[in-house]
């Protein structure tokens, strides 16, 4: 099975993950969508759900579920900060507090990979642990990388419980030499159904915050000079 977004072709070298990789291939196409309507100027129908100094966490329901959103700038070269993500991923574990576990399971395409992670003990989250298929593409000014969970048998991490990402991407671009920004995208069911809807959505916008602070942290230690 091979799939063609923005133009590129890549087809899947292990069976066991061909309808991962056919849904992660859909879900690209339909976040490519979500981001161009999160930058828009208007931001229409955006809420923001959480905010610390100057990072604001908005969301919005899509067919795709209830998307999360957040712009950050990084002071290093796009090239070098989708490279890190993509490439050193498992160092995820090591930088970040809000990931308990990262591990890469398999590579299934040139541009393709199976990952699974856990996240730690956030406030009102207890435990969560995510298989997702990943994928990325070359833009003129950058990449965008998007993840999405598929119906498996592999057994979550010892003491947590499985839940979904609908979508966990990243739109990574290049601004100059020594800037880039990331536009961050999550959408994720929890299965917590005896945590009000408000408290949880306030809860996943503060992990996508942290998230994004922790890795402004990790980029500007590793590559601002």
């Amino acid at each position: 099975m091979s799939a063609t977004i923005l133009g590129v072709s890549d087809t899947v070298n292990d069976p066991a993950y061909t309808a991962a990789f056919e849904h992660t291939a859909k879900v690209f196409e339909e976040t490519i969508k979500i981001f161009d309507d999160a930058t828009n100027p208007s931001r229409d129908g955006w809420k923001l759900k959480s905010e610390h100094k100057e990072d604001k966490c908005y969301n919005k329901r899509f067919p795709l579920g209830k998307v999360y959103h957040l712009k950050k700038e990084y002071q290093a070269p796009v090239d070098l900060v989708f490279q890190d993500h993509w490439s050193d991923v498992e160092n995820t574990v090591n930088w970040n507090p809000s990931t308990d576990y990262l591990k890469r399971l398999a590579v299934i395409g040139n541009q393709a990979d199976v990952l699974q992670y856990a996240l730690s003990d956030v406030a009102v989250i207890k435990g969560k642990d995510f298989i997702v298929c990943r994928m990325y593409r070359k833009t003129t000014d950058g990449y965008i990388v998007v993840a999405s969970s598929f119906d498996t048998d592999l057994p979550p991490v010892p003491k947590k419980t499985r839940a979904t990402a609908n979508v966990v991407a990243g739109k990574f671009t290049g601004l100059g030499p020594q800037l880039s920004t990331i536009d961050f995208l999550a959408s994720v069911e929890l299965n917590d159904k005896l945590i009000p809807e408000n408290l949880l959505s306030k809860n996943i916008a503060d992990i996508v915050i942290k998230d994004a602070r922790a890795a402004h942290k990790h980029i500007s230690s590793k590559f601002s000079h």
